[in-house]
């Protein structure tokens, strides 16, 4: 990473570019020389009940990747989630996690011996972004890697606070970087009553549906609301006032 690149980056972020801007600049100019197969960022999202990893960018990701998690629970094990609880530059091995968690390398051509690189941003001593970005080999961090890493993490620092992705009402944040499509009434009354605690037999009983419609009802309104899974999309459309909240 040279310094004409971080010099670059700079002057990108006093632009005030968007999430997928930054981050399309940093695959393509400033970590090129690490050949980065996949380059995510994510922003901590403080929601009412619970607290998610918001994705506001991303670079190397499937449509079926970006649609699973385009939102992880911070209940989650995985690098972005971890990052939380660090302070400075790390990475981890892709062998040490099983294949199928996220943000990894879980394509036919999945090779565990690439790295993840994970750096987490912080505001007043409190992480609350992470970029992640995997590479084809070991991360050498030798003094000018580090010092590379410790620039790029102070311009992410930098580019959080004059994009206001922190400071921000949440309401605001989420509708302005992954905005929810709207549900049927069909999936707004399936949801209303999975909230409910109602089983997707029960519900299907209920409204004369088949169970698999139900579940595919429910799939679609997951994937419109931009989360990975059932209790996910109950409490997304409940913030959204797409159902009555408890």
């Amino acid at each position: 990473m040279r310094e004409g690149q971080l010099r670059d980056l700079a002057i990108l972020i006093a632009q005030g570019p968007d999430g997928q801007a930054l981050v399309t600049h940093l695959a393509t100019i400033t970590l090129a020389q690490y050949q980065p197969s996949t380059v995510v960022m994510y922003v901590l999202e403080e929601l009412p009940h619970h607290r998610e990893m918001l994705l506001i960018g991303h670079e190397g990701l499937t449509p079926e990747e970006v649609t699973s998690y385009s939102r992880i629970d911070t209940g989650l094990d995985v690098p972005v989630t971890r990052a939380l609880e660090h302070s400075l530059p790390w990475c981890i091995s892709l062998a040490d996690f099983d294949r199928e968690f996220p943000m990894l390398a879980t394509r036919p051509s999945f090779d565990p011996e690439v790295d993840q690189v994970v750096i987490p941003v912080a505001l007043d001593g409190v992480t609350v972004a992470a970029l992640a970005f995997t590479i084809p080999h070991a991360m050498k961090w030798d003094p000018d890697a580090w010092q590379n890493a410790l620039a790029l993490q102070a311009l992410l620092v930098l580019y959080l606070r004059t994009a206001g992705h922190v400071g921000r009402s949440t309401t605001t944040r989420t509708r302005s970087l992954a905005p929810a499509r709207a549900l049927t009434d069909r999936q707004k009354r399936i949801l209303a009553l999975a909230a409910q605690g109602k089983s997707t037999s029960s519900i299907a009983a209920r409204l004369g549906f088949s169970e698999s419609t139900v579940k595919q009802d429910i799939r679609r309104a997951v994937s419109a609301l931009g989360v990975t899974n059932r209790q996910q999309a109950i409490r997304r459309a409940q913030e959204l006032s797409f159902i009555a909240s408890p």
